[in-house]
């Protein structure tokens, strides 16, 4: 007969509250009973396991639904246990005793007789409940410490009868037979205090019971009970209501201006536990427009904030508003519908009527896909939307936002985006503090929401409009660096119906949950123009155990959710933290435009342009880069205080069928610290008069020469595509051939990570260059990051004979992945003729590496240009950039180099034959270099570029 050893912690439905008269004593989606701030969490382990409990835990098989009576109220859940793999089943069962008590039992049914080793019920206690206070065990003092001691600072109880907890108001009381061991779960990190309750059951079934009464009430019977019972005075659930279902002080306008906010107020009366839960609470607005159209969407539970010396606080009593933005003039009705656990209400519907807005302030609408062009964003007014901005995704108070938002608008800027979690200033769900906390699952924090208001009004005032991140990887991920599970709500551990971070992304009851969330969300901000999109999520796949196909499907289920509820219609996207995204999710209809994120390029330019018109050409959808960077700890982007890399980002996406420019992530750290916001006016004012919603541009060609004739020799430049952590073509040895006409061939498995021979010796990959030298040259190696885990060595070879070993040493001694202290050009002559060179790393571990074999004759310049060309209708017939390549922060600042002057280029564009006009531009002052006139003639125009450093822009005009 084998032992069972898997933690059974999440049923598959979300828990409701039982009744008003028992508003202290809840039950959560896990079947977890909590009363006052504590969790009472049953479990039972396998032998041999090792890990974490949340790894242990079972998943499930079947689940039931609550079972409801008059006075009882049951849930219960079939578990198929990871080990065993046998099915057991959980239920836990709530019963009225009187009138002021009730009754949990929990059963566990085991029917293949399966001997349980041992079981627990958990008490997890806030550590702020019960530090520095003593517990009483068995009449006997046992304080918990202010600190945490290596020791427990309570022995283990072989035979416990009594246990007494202090509480804020009272004390819960423990009495029958029962182990006790005591853990301080500030040796984990934790904010808790655990007392594990050791029940040692002699049968199938496992059945404990909790008895929840007022101080006094039913003490004597307690010491001789042979279960244990706990005795508290239970405190109120925030705004838990039992009265007949009312509205009172109903305030709705009688006009309202199109494409305004209407805001209409109610206070309700009812019975219910969660006036956030529409299965609680529902009041249900419904607004019909002069065409008949209707708009359905829940009103939400508000309460006021006050804000002085730039802190916010809450006051006065909560109650529901409904907001909506009309999109047509004339008279609309308004009609309000409630639903609590008892009876519906149906209130008579009101009118009001809808004006045009201000002369001269018609709005232009919210974000939509132009109609036009596939791969822009339009207004409901048909105007171009074309983001320039950057991330503001959290900040320290608003008063940040005040500051950013400012000097983002005067210089321009209409974009930025903002996660809503998790755990920040706009942060809805998190941990509740205590019982008094409304906060939670289905609970939202009412502060951090209006903050959410606050940010929305004022980015309108400034005409930005905010990608709404909805949420991110980090409340789902255990593993990451980043990762913030341990304080995810959504964690059983903390009452949550997952057992696994996994489990939110698979399982019914994390769904409906998040779906609950969404409603708010759309409810609350959804009428608000300066919303540009609904982002779910923020680099999703570094999320537990990701999948393409599960990610798929969730964001497939979650998009079709919301669009179904938001009568507004507001764009949708998600987030990948790798460049190349996920093509099964982001294939998606219902995903209407599509984000990358970079922070592998010294040249956000190249890298940027790249991805860009691959993604345009395969998804024939928007796209823009939602964040970039040079690192993603910041390091080198915070030596760039002129901007150069921002600059880059910035101009790339307007000319390489980007819908938007690149969107920076360093906003706290280079940006305004660097006072670098006069970077965003150039480009704001070069695209602001383009109407790229209704041009049709493609791609194209724009060949550079010089009247003179001369010759350049221009760097080949060679960089690995792949970036494998484990067996892959990229992790062997390369051999890679650069022809004498700068051809390369071989490099399709070449990795940008050079591994090194000790921590990964099967993935050492050395690569060897075949090269042809027209003249006396160099063979560069170009490094860009070492791994700080043991450091690497460089060694380049020519011929057979090593020329360069530089070894790269982690100076701060700390492993955080990558050190930039040694980033740069190491470099090995090279004679005219035939070489085999070889690359390799001798160190411990990896790092990032380019290469620059030879340099090549051409007729052209070292010049990287990209245009976009559409000769029919009004707007540019064609927009052009030309960038110096070693404008970039690999070259200027890691290796010293400047950029030369420009002086006498030609370019030539294929444009119909007739008139043009020109508008050179200073990409970096935002000045117009030289205008003038030009003629294409035979489907040619030719150009003269003006001198320039750097890089410079063009518009062409048709006509004169």
């Amino acid at each position: 007969m084998s032992y069972l050893r898997a933690l059974l912690a999440c049923l598959l439905f979300a828990g409701t509250a039982f009744a008003a008269d028992f508003a202290g004593f809840q039950v959560d989606g896990c079947g977890n009973l909590s009363v006052d701030g504590i969790r009472f969490v049953p479990t039972l382990f396998e032998p041999g396991w090792t890990g974490t409990v949340p790894e242990a835990s079972s998943f499930v098989h079947d689940a039931g639904f609550p079972k409801l009576t008059a006075d009882a109220q049951e849930y219960a859940g079939a578990f198929k246990l990871r080990k065993a793999g046998k099915a057991v089943r959980l239920g836990v069962r709530l019963e009225r005793v009187g009138e002021r008590s009730l009754t949990a039992v929990w059963r566990l049914e085991n029917p293949d007789g399966l001997e349980l080793l041992e079981s627990w019920v958990n008490l997890v206690l806030p550590l702020a409940m019960v530090k520095g206070k003593a517990l009483r065990v068995d009449g006997k003092e046992a304080p918990i410490p202010e600190n945490f001691l290596t020791k427990n600072p309570i022995p283990t109880q072989a035979a416990c009868r009594r246990l007494e907890i202090p509480l804020a108001e009272g004390r819960l009381v423990l009495a029958g037979t029962f182990a006790a061991n005591f853990q301080d779960d500030r040796v984990f990190k934790g904010e808790t205090f655990t007392i594990r309750l050791r029940i040692d059951p002699r049968s199938e079934a496992l059945a404990l019971s909790l008895r929840i009464a007022a101080e006094g009430d039913g003490a004597k019977d307690m010491a001789a009970a042979p279960v244990m019972k706990a005795m508290v005075r239970p405190p109120l659930r925030p705004w838990a209501q039992e009265n007949a279902l009312s509205v009172s002080g109903f305030s709705a306008p009688e006009a309202a201006q199109v494409f305004g906010r209407y805001e209409a107020d109610l206070e309700v009366k009812g019975t219910f536990q969660n006036p956030f839960d529409p299965e609680d609470l529902e009041v249900r607005a419904v607004f019909t427009s002069p065409t008949g159209n209707k708009s359905i969407l829940p009103a939400f539970f508000y309460r006021n904030v006050v804000r002085s010396n730039k802190s916010e606080r809450l006051e006065g009593e909560p109650y529901f508003k409904v907001r909506f933005t009309p999109t047509e003039t004339g008279s609309w009705t308004l009609a309000l519908s409630l639903k609590d656990r008892k009876s519906r209400l149906d209130l008579p519907p009101k009118r009001f009527s809808c004006t045009p807005a201000a002369p001269g302030k018609a709005p232009r609408g919210f974000v939509r896909l132009s109609k036009a062009n596939p791969n822009y964003f339009a207004f409901d007014d048909g105007s171009t939307c074309f983001p320039v901005g950057e991330n503001v995704c959290w900040g320290q108070s608003l008063a940040d936002y005040d500051e950013w938002f400012d000097k983002l608008a005067a210089a321009g800027g209409n974009f930025a985006r903002i996660w809503v979690g998790p755990f920040d200033l706009f942060t809805l769900e998190r941990i509740p503090t205590g019982s008094r906390d409304a906060a939670g699952l289905v609970g939202y924090d009412l502060l951090n929401a209006w903050r959410m208001d606050y940010v929305l009004d004022l980015a309108a005032r400034k005409g930005i409009t905010i990608l709404f991140c909805i949420d991110s990887f980090n409340s789902f991920a255990s593993k990451s660096a980043h990762g913030l599970w341990d304080r995810c709500p959504y964690n059983a551990e903390h009452g949550g119906p997952c057992a696994g971070a996994r489990d939110f992304f698979t399982e019914a009851a994390p769904k409906a949950i998040f779906k609950k969330r969404l409603s708010y969300i759309v409810a609350r901000y959804g009428h608000h123009p300066a919303v540009f999109a609904w982002e779910f999520f923020n680099e999703v796949e570094q999320v537990d155990g990701f999948t393409p196909e599960i990610y798929r499907d969730w964001h497939r289920e979650m998009a079709r959710f919301l669009r179904g509820i938001d009568p507004y219609g507001h764009l949708q996207t998600t987030g990948w933290g790798h460049t190349k995204g996920e093509p099964l999710s982001d294939a998606l209809p219902e995903m209407d435009f599509l984000q990358s994120h970079s922070y592998s390029s010294m040249d956000s330019a190249e890298f940027i342009a790249k991805y860009s018109l691959e993604k345009a050409a395969t998804f024939q959808k928007p796209h823009f880069f939602g964040e970039f960077g040079l690192d993603t700890k910041g390091i080198v982007d915070g030596k760039d205080g002129e901007g150069i890399h921002l600059h880059n980002g910035l101009w790339a996406g307007i000319f390489t069928l980007s819908a938007g420019t690149g969107m920076l992530w360093w906003w706290n750290t280079l940006v305004n610290p660097s006072n670098l916001y006069h970077r965003f006016a150039p480009p704001a004012a070069f695209v602001k008069e383009i109407p790229f919603a209704s041009k049709h541009y493609a791609p194209a060609a724009a060949p550079l020469s010089t009247k003179s004739g001369r010759a350049f020799f221009n760097p080949v430049s060679v960089k690995g595509l792949q970036s494998a952590w484990g067996p892959h073509p990229s992790n062997r040895p390369q051999r890679i051939t650069v022809a004498a006409d700068g051809t390369v061939t071989g490099a399709e498995n070449l990795s940008r990570n050079l591994h090194g021979k000790r921590n990964h010796a099967d993935w050492n990959n050395p690569a060897t260059f075949f090269v042809e030298c027209a003249r006396e040259d160099r063979f560069g190696v170009v490094v860009a990051g070492v791994s700080t885990y043991g450091g690497a060595i460089l060694q380049i070879s020519v011929d057979g004979v090593v020329r360069l070993v530089k070894p790269f040493t982690n100076h701060a001694m700390v492993q955080s992945g990558a050190s930039r202290d040694h980033d740069g050009l190491y470099a090995v002559p090279l004679s005219p003729g035939k070489h085999e060179v070889t690359v390799d790393n001798l160190g411990a571990d990896w790092f990032e590496v380019s290469y620059e074999p030879v340099s090549v004759k051409r007729s052209a310049p070292p010049l990287f240009t990209w245009a976009l060309v559409d000769a029919a209708g009004p707007g540019p017939a064609a927009l052009l950039w030309i960038k110096d390549p070693v404008s970039s922060v690999e070259n200027m600042l890691l290796r010293g180099e400047r950029p030369a002057r420009f002086e006498d280029l030609v370019v030539s564009l294929r444009l119909p034959d007739g008139e043009y006009r020109l508008e050179w531009w200073n990409t970096w002052t935002g000045a117009l270099v030289r205008g003038g006139q030009a003629r294409s003639q035979g489907g040619v125009l030719r150009l003269e570029v003006p001198g320039f450093e750097r890089d410079v822009a063009l518009k062409v005009m048709p006509g004169r």
